[in-house]
């Protein structure tokens, strides 16, 4: 519910307790909700008790219990909701013969025309000479989705987060180097991914939280790897595999002002509107 209202309003997306409610477990969640959620019931509580004090009557306890557990059905309500309606874009960009691999993720930093971090929906398209991630930002119906495309020059590694003294685009030397997570979570995965800009800068993007937690990433970063082999030696990788096409990338609508100067903007591709 909270990223079905927020992820089409990026004001409201890019705020901190939205990031940190869409990026929670259902335990972290349900924390949140609980500390409010004790104030809510006890004032109920107290208003109930004064109500029906001495009356007798059982409807004044079921009346407080459908108001008091208000909050925890807002939590499970959330849940059910966040679910299908992920699954729901998702299934819509995954049925363009363009994107292999898509699903929710939090853009932390790294790109040169996002300042602010947020979740989006990343995808993995393009051609097979040419692989893509894609950041896309839902928006009101009727508009073009925002739409921010990045060839995939190397993938770099997936880290664990070190806590708040660590850079947002750190160049670590191990690829994989798990550590222990806080009580009752786990540690926090980061997939940062090496691209070239339109001024031919090199960019280090990273996202994390993804949508089926950090085991998603390390898929993601093994499809990134056998994309390119696969672009590399034309060998279809093992197991069930979506390729990308084979032929010319699609041609890229970029900006005449390759500096960015002007007040030229590029236009954007969206998978949905390709469709």
């Amino acid at each position: 519910m909270i990223w079905w209202f927020t992820s089409t309003r990026h004001d409201l997306a890019i705020r901190s307790w939205v990031r940190q409610w869409v990026g929670g477990t259902m335990l972290d969640r349900w924390i949140q909700i609980t500390i409010p959620g004790m104030v809510w019931f006890g004032f109920w509580f107290l208003v109930m008790l004064g109500a029906y004090s001495g009356a007798g009557d059982n409807d004044g306890i079921f009346i407080f219990l459908w108001i008091g557990t208000l909050p925890w059905a807002f939590w499970i309500l959330d849940a059910i909701i966040d679910h299908f309606h992920v699954q729901g874009d998702l299934t819509k960009y995954l049925a363009s013969d363009d994107v292999i691999l898509a699903t929710r993720a939090e853009y932390v930093g790294g790109h040169p025309q996002l300042p602010h971090g947020r979740f989006a929906y990343l995808l993995l398209e393009g051609t097979r000479e040419d692989p893509n991630l894609s950041l896309g930002f839902p928006t009101a119906p009727g508009k073009t989705p925002d739409h921010f495309v990045m060839p995939v020059l190397e993938l770099t590694k997936t880290k664990p987060e070190k806590g708040n003294g660590a850079s947002l685009a750190a160049d670590m030397a191990t690829a994989i180097n798990e550590s222990v997570g806080k009580m009752l979570r786990p540690d926090r995965v980061v997939l940062t991914v090496d691209y070239q800009g339109a001024a031919s800068r090199k960019h280090k993007v990273e996202v994390t939280n993804f949508f089926h937690g950090n085991e998603e990433i390390r898929n993601w970063r093994n499809y990134l790897i056998c994309a390119q082999a696969e672009a590399d030696t034309g060998i279809v990788p093992f197991g069930p595999w979506k390729s990308l096409k084979p032929g010319l990338p699609t041609v890229e609508e970029v900006p005449s002002d390759y500096s960015r100067d002007g007040d030229q903007r590029p236009p954007r591709r969206s998978a949905f509107a390709r469709r």
